[in-house]
């Protein structure tokens, strides 16, 4: 191996794997337990103690959770020091990771030394920056108002709905088969960019599964009849209502967002990205997300296999949040449904264990 770093880009799939751990409970919390659970409140040594143990505890449930990143795990496999700047956060989305690869790449000294992993997340996380407040927020596009989203319409010539539909694209620039093309682009420059540099670049979808929008039998889909502009009243062109009749003028002197070209350049462009190694397909799956619902190697029904946890079913579930409210941190600390409720479906510690694995011998292989 002629590196000597790892930096990884994306969501809490690659940063904690899971909710964060709560801290330790103050003296508040640990009285008002107490009461609830029919106990004497602690004296100031014993509260004093008690607030020592949790304090030891917390430490080491939060040094095992870092240990069992996926992130650390491949950079101990691989002897390399993981690059620790907040590549990788929860909540991330896919602008912020762009913007960490491009700064990381272009400004960081180590970059030449450097194995780079861009973790794609879901397409619905925006970034919006607040100048006032000089705060970078996420958004998500399923949080905007009934009036702004982009809906899928009928494959059916409709023209109302053809127009519609594109001047939201133009005055949005937002739609989830555009974002899904925009990874596969990105992923395409940052591998430039980081050839550049001497860096080694490689990619995966962690959850966005970016196939249901580029296969051609999919019947959301179609670039002859998706991507429609309105021309003047008469215009021939427009009246035969199919996009294969515009002319080579008419395509360029209008605003195309999405036509078939379009559409099939970057699906050859996906497949190539695949074909060279440069987006690895998690165990063979689309996404991270789908091999763990079909991996066999993982255990899908208890705590920290395929997922930190799985779905509780029946009364268990039902009295999980008063055990929440009743519990001491000791208590907490020893159940994951207490820790992280009743479904977290972030790769639990087996599931990263065995995705370490995995890259490294697809990284060792390259």
């Amino acid at each position: 191996m002629d590196k000597k770093y790892l930096y990884v880009a994306g969501d809490s799939f690659s940063a904690v794997g899971g909710n964060s751990i709560e801290e330790p409970y103050d003296e508040t919390i640990i009285q008002n337990r107490r009461q609830r659970n029919g106990l004497p409140s602690l004296k100031s040594l014993e509260l004093e103690q008690e607030m020592k143990k949790n304090n030891e505890l917390f430490l080491i449930a939060q040094q095992k959770e870092v240990d069992s990143q996926w992130t650390n795990q491949l950079a101990k496999l691989l002897d390399l020091e993981l690059i620790e700047d907040g590549g990788a956060i929860v909540g991330g989305s896919n602008e912020r990771s762009v913007l960490k690869l491009k700064n990381f790449l272009l400004g960081d000294k180590r970059a030449k030394d450097s194995i780079v992993i861009w973790q794609w997340t879901t397409t619905e996380r925006g970034l919006v920056f607040i100048r006032e407040k000089a705060m970078w927020l996420t958004t998500k596009t399923s949080d905007l108002g009934s009036a702004n989203k982009i809906l899928y319409w009928k494959r059916t010539p409709d023209v109302a709905g053809y127009e519609q539909a594109t001047r939201k694209l133009n005055q949005m620039s937002k739609s989830d088969f555009i974002d899904a093309y925009d990874l596969i682009e990105e992923t395409k420059l940052l591998h430039s960019l980081s050839e550049s540099v001497g860096a080694k670049f490689l990619a995966f979808d962690g959850m966005v599964n970016i196939e249901k929008y580029l296969k051609s039998d999919n019947k959301e889909w179609d670039g002859k009849d998706k991507v429609f502009y309105k021309r003047e009243e008469g215009d021939e062109d427009f009246i035969k209502n199919s996009v294969s009749e515009v002319t080579r003028y008419d395509r360029f002197h209008h605003p195309v967002l999405l036509d078939d070209d379009y559409h099939h350049i970057r699906v050859n462009l996906f497949m190539e990205l695949v074909k060279n190694n440069i987006l690895i397909r998690p165990h063979g799956y689309t996404s991270w997300s789908e091999a763990l619902n079909h991996i066999k190697d993982l255990d899908r029904e208890n705590p920290q296999g395929a997922w930190v946890t799985p779905i509780l079913k029946g009364k268990r579930g039902k009295k999980l949040e008063d055990r929440r409210k009743k519990c001491t941190y000791e208590e907490y600390l020893s159940d994951p449904y207490l820790i992280y409720g009743w479904r977290d479906s972030h790769p639990g510690h087996q599931a990263r264990k065995l995705f370490a694995e995995f890259l490294a011998e697809k990284i060792n292989v390259r």
